[in-house]
């Protein structure tokens, strides 16, 4: 709060993200005077490439939002022709829209340890990290993809195992598969 008036001057505001919770938006007024001169010259996040930061103005106050960004659109401005993380980065932003049903109250099917991860997701301060965290997630998916393959596999397998093992120790060559 400012007695008396307050003269921007084109300079620059760095606004950090509210701690380590997510954010989907939030709003503080940064300054309060009698009177606002001019605007900032650069408003920006300190750090975290997932969130922005913009700047209110009215005569008597300054507020900033901080609004989460749209994971996919950041990985196609960032990483326009890598699939693997354009579709890791579709992933994240429908998992983050459940998340931010449950920041604003409307859902509850997201555990608190999910929003803890989104919240260390949403700081992240380098398009390295960004991507590194991006390979991580498609990585995950095509692990699982894969492990769920194998068990198929696997089943099948044992399933034409004990057919065959059924059939050579009877006498019987015909029966079902169950």
């Amino acid at each position: 709060k400012v007695g008396g008036n307050a003269a921007l001057a084109d300079s620059t505001l760095v606004v950090t993200k509210p701690d380590a919770r997510y954010v989907v938006k939030d709003s503080e007024p940064v300054l309060i005077a009698d009177a606002v001169v001019g605007k900032f010259g650069t408003v920006r996040g300190e750090a975290g490439l997932l969130y922005t930061v913009v700047a209110r103005y009215s005569a008597k106050q300054v507020d900033v939002d901080v609004v989460r960004a749209n994971v996919k659109l950041l990985a196609d401005d960032l990483y326009g022709g890598d699939t693997a993380r354009l579709d890791a980065a579709n992933a994240i932003e429908n998992a983050f829209q459940h998340a931010d049903a449950q920041a604003s109250g409307r859902d509850r099917a997201v555990s608190q340890e999910f929003l803890d991860s989104a919240a260390k997701l949403q700081g992240e301060t380098s398009v390295t990290a960004l991507g590194a965290s991006l390979d991580s997630f498609s990585g995950q998916i095509h692990a699982s993809s894969q492990a769920l393959t194998f068990q198929q596999s696997n089943a099948i397998n044992r399933a034409l195992s004990d057919r065959v093992d059924v059939l050579r120790h009877r006498s019987q060559q015909s029966g079902m598969w169950a």
